[in-house]
């Protein structure tokens, strides 16, 4: 980015106390707290020299004050582990900047407005989230973790990976068992919407366990308990990510009168049984093979 110097420096007390905030959480709370402000989720870009992060609300416009006030603690606990700043067009139509740190042996904040001319300004538009780090590995993780970020939904799904159980450690999840951690994101959170902020991709992939390995991941028995006592408005997406999942697998359905074939591609067959099968068997047959209402 072109050079920029000090328009205003100044240092401010923590408007609330954070020594016991994990980065994680405020790293969360900080893109999911601007994306339910605006009402949109953001863009993300990346740069590989340095590796840097661009998570970008365009059409936003913030006043520097209420942005300073309302995400410093959290801009502050992440600048320890990242650069992170707030980029954006000022009032003046420069492209401005401001940082927030810790002061060296202090609890203090440091705010650091910065802009090529060295003026002072008082909004932000375009807000861009700037984060920086020599870790591409870190910030390839943090670009998949906003990917799943969707201020509408009550939880973020993600894989278990040794990264995210070090980023996330300590916050609560859903259920140790299931396939992806679930992290709920606006205080109590209904166990029954966990899977719904999953993703198509996300949800192939499930399905790709049952067809590939045999596996009903634990997710399945939320949408089917939840799908059973008619708290799930659509099955769509799983039908969808199902025969995406079908496709990948090589899985071919046969259907003939009053009958099904489910074979791999070695031709070899695949049962599954309703009566008795697993969650996942049951919302598989429930999705490709409906029972047709009786006609009067």
């Amino acid at each position: 980015m072109m050079n920029k110097v000090t328009a205003r420096k100044r240092e401010m007390l923590p408007p609330y106390r954070h020594e016991s905030e994990p980065m994680g959480k405020l790293l969360l709370h900080l893109f999911y707290s601007l994306s339910a402000e605006l009402g949109c989720n953001p863009k993300l870009y990346h740069t590989d020299g340095p590796s840097t992060l661009w998570v970008f609300y365009p059409h936003s416009i913030f006043l520097c004050d209420s942005l300073v006030n309302d995400y410093s603690v959290p801009a502050a606990v992440i600048s320890q582990t990242l650069k992170l700043s707030f980029c954006g067009s000022t009032e003046a139509q420069e492209t401005g900047e401001i940082l927030l740190f810790f002061s060296d042996g202090s609890k203090l904040i440091i705010t650091e407005k910065k802009d090529i001319s060295g003026r002072d300004f008082r909004q932000l538009g375009d807000l861009c989230v700037r984060l920086e780090t020599d870790d591409p590995e870190l910030l390839t993780d943090l670009r998949e973790c906003l990917r799943h970020l969707d201020y509408r939904n009550d939880f973020l799904a993600i894989r278990r990976t040794r990264r995210f159980r070090d980023i996330f450690q300590g916050l609560e999840e859903l259920n140790p068992d299931t396939y992806y951690q679930f992290i709920p994101l606006n205080g109590y959170a209904d166990p029954a919407e966990a899977c719904s902020s999953l993703s198509a991709e996300q949800q192939e992939r499930l399905w790709l366990l049952l067809l590939c390995d045999g596996i009903s991941a634990p997710e399945f028995d939320y949408v089917l308990s939840a799908f059973q006592e008619g708290r799930l408005n659509s099955l769509f997406s799983w039908e969808l990510s199902l025969r995406m999942a079908l496709d990948k697998a090589h899985v071919k359905i046969s259907y003939e009168e009053n009958n099904f074939h489910i074979t791999r591609s070695d031709g070899s067959r695949i049962l599954y049984d309703y009566a008795g099968g697993s969650a996942a068997e049951k919302l598989f047959l429930k999705i490709l093979f409906p029972a047709i209402p009786s006609r009067h």
